[in-house]
């Protein structure tokens, strides 16, 4: 909804005006902003439930071990239909609108915290950054975890570009940020339009509900449906991703760029590498 979106764009202006004038106190305003507007989306308790995968991992993380924060990250992926992850779950979305809005951007935001906390721990035991004191260290991975411009809708960004972004010189006010501000907009404004639209005329989940329609296609236009899927597919991120990153890049973090358009990507190795540069880059490192 719009107010929602409103709290998220104002992250990026309150963040600079801390970064510039209360720099000691811009990773508090992290955390506490991102942490309070979770809080206002899905709610106080699952905004707890979201905490206990930190912890867990947090506590795997000061074994110094690289195996261990990997076992208990996946296992607690794997345990979050079972009980009691499940049942916790359950009881906080207890109705089906629920589940289908606070529910699902909780399921979201659970998949994208335990990256977050992967390579918070890998950085720090890999020594790519450096340890912080244990408060510090709580407050920084909390900041990551829920950073309001990446957080329901990524891209993956690793724990060492975050820090950095504390440090890294802040962009002057001048004419080209205002070009690279309102091209952006306008950019990533015509592409959602692009999207929405192309939903009035060929909505494709309702495909799978008429497998009879599917069968009467011919070879060119089953091709043609195909290709449409996939460049939807892309056209969703480019926007998810585009306005993210954008947000990110305006509070000094490097974020990676939008998906290229698949239809001018023959290898797929490249598909891999350009679709979601930040995850390829989580798993190379």
């Amino acid at each position: 909804s719009l107010h929602v979106g409103a709290l998220v764009v104002l992250y990026p202006v309150l963040s600079q005006v801390c970064k510039r004038f209360l720099k000691d106190f811009s990773l508090q305003f992290s955390a506490l902003y991102s942490v309070v507007v979770t809080m206002y989306l899905i709610g106080v308790l699952p905004t707890l439930y979201l905490f206990l995968q930190i912890v867990v991992i947090w506590a795997a993380y000061h074994t110094n071990s690289a195996k261990v924060v990997w076992v208990v990250s996946i296992s607690y992926i794997l345990c979050l239909n079972m009980y009691p992850l499940k049942n916790m779950k359950d009881s906080l979305f207890p109705d089906h609108a629920s589940q289908l809005y606070q529910g699902y951007l909780t399921s979201v935001l659970l998949a994208w915290i335990n990256a977050r906390c992967i390579s918070f721990a890998l950085d720090r035991i890999w020594y790519k950054v450096e340890r912080e004191t244990v408060v510090t260290s709580f407050l920084m991975l909390t900041a990551f975890c829920f950073y309001l411009p990446l957080g329901v809708m990524g891209p993956l960004v690793s724990s060492k570009t975050f820090k950095d972004s504390f440090a890294a010189p802040l962009q002057p006010l001048d004419r080209t940020l205002c070009v690279t501000v309102l091209s952006s907009c306008l950019r990533y404004g015509v592409w959602f339009t692009v999207t929405d639209v192309s939903l009035y005329f060929l909505y494709q989940q309702a495909l799978t509900l008429h497998p009879n329609i599917v069968n009467s296609l011919n070879l060119w236009a089953l091709c043609g449906m195909g290709y449409f899927m996939g460049q939807f597919f892309q056209l969703k991120y480019v926007v998810m991703y585009g306005w993210s990153s954008f947000l990110a890049r305006l509070d000094n973090v490097s974020a990676p760029p939008h998906p290229k358009c698949i239809g001018r990507i023959h290898l797929y190795s490249d598909m891999w590498r350009y679709f979601d540069n930040g995850l390829y880059l989580f798993m190379q490192q």
